[in-house]
């Protein structure tokens, strides 16, 4: 979906399960996580500080908030973060036999980097934002 310019919103909802998922798995089997990383880079923050920030945009989304006119910037560069963390994750749940999603996106990572600053914003009452332009 990422790769196909697929809607933002939708893109960084999956990306956020399959993360979640990989990552527990990732815990219990002791296998190195992408969080471990952050956390490593990030001494100075609590960890659950560190999961707000991680989990922010996909809190909003699933979440009720106050208002609808509430908004959050969501940029391709949180897909594209939250993407790396699922495939890190997923790579180290399955070493050596990649699944090909996982392939094809770390090539585009490595290609363009994760550092675009593409996006758009979503709000509570449009439900959503493909903007990537």
């Amino acid at each position: 979906m990422y790769l196909v310019d697929g809607d933002a919103v939708a893109v960084h909802t999956l990306s956020c399960a399959a993360r979640e998922i990989y990552e527990k798995h990732c815990a219990h089997l002791e296998l190195d996580r992408g969080f471990d990383y952050i956390k490593a880079s990030n001494p100075e923050y609590k960890e659950k500080d560190l999961w707000n920030v991680l989990n922010g945009a996909r809190n909003f989304f699933k979440h009720p908030g106050k208002s609808l006119e509430e908004e959050i910037e969501l940029r391709d560069t949180d897909n594209k973060h939250m993407l790396f963390l699922a495939c890190h994750d997923c790579a180290m749940l399955c070493p050596g036999q990649h699944p090909p999603e996982v392939q094809a996106f770390k090539n585009v990572v490595y290609r363009d980097g994760v550092s675009s600053q593409y996006g758009g914003r979503a709000s509570r009452r449009s439900g959503g934002s493909d903007k990537r332009s």
